[in-house]
């Protein structure tokens, strides 16, 4: 006797960090996805076909289809991307410096935000702190965001 199948799978294959969903238009964590079709025989796996890759956000689950060549350049570039948890940490200190009340221009909050990243580097790789930093200025001069 024979046993055959088919299915389909899906798995995270890398962290990509922190942007905004052009779902829900929130700025939080995003995984990249691939998707396939197999055939298994006798439960293993033989063939797979009909791959795709996704963005996926973690608010929503809103997904971006991509092509191989953009999932590969994001796959290469997210060796350097914080882990999410690191992620995480380095995102609420600079939302606890930027809620500071005494602050009244701008100019004063951004002065915050570098004073902040300067004390995250001691603990954080710079460009970790940096890749987090950007997105989180991008989050708080987005018009656009849900309040």
């Amino acid at each position: 006797m024979i046993l055959a199948g088919w299915g389909r799978g899906a798995r995270a294959i890398a962290y990509l960090g922190i942007g905004k969903c052009q779902g829900c238009r929130n700025w939080d964590h995003f995984q990249l996805f691939e998707t396939q079709r197999r055939v298994t025989l006798y439960f293993v796996p033989v063939a797979k076909f009909a791959t795709h890759y996704y963005a996926v956000c973690n608010c929503c689950q809103a997904a971006v289809e991509l092509s191989k060549a953009e999932a590969d350049v994001l796959l290469r570039d997210s060796v350097a991307v914080p882990s999410p948890d690191d992620a995480e940490v380095i995102w609420q200190s600079l939302m606890e410096a930027a809620c500071d009340e005494s602050l009244e221009t701008p100019e004063q909050g951004f002065a915050v935000l570098e004073a902040r990243a300067k004390e995250l580097k001691t603990r954080y790789s710079d460009d970790h702190v940096e890749q987090v930093l950007s997105a989180f200025v991008g989050y708080i001069t987005d018009e656009d965001r849900p309040r």
